[in-house]
């Protein structure tokens, strides 16, 4: 349960940031992302 929030805030998290990033930033957010889903 806790790991569906944290994960959902993550998610969350990225996109907004992703919607006001450029794309090279992107990139490292969305290898970010797989990292901590891998973590999780």
């Amino acid at each position: 349960m806790l790991r569906l929030a944290l994960s959902t805030i993550y998610s969350v998290s990225t996109v907004s940031l992703s919607l006001t990033t450029p794309t090279p930033t992107l990139k490292t957010i969305l290898s970010e992302t797989v990292e901590f889903k891998y973590f999780f």
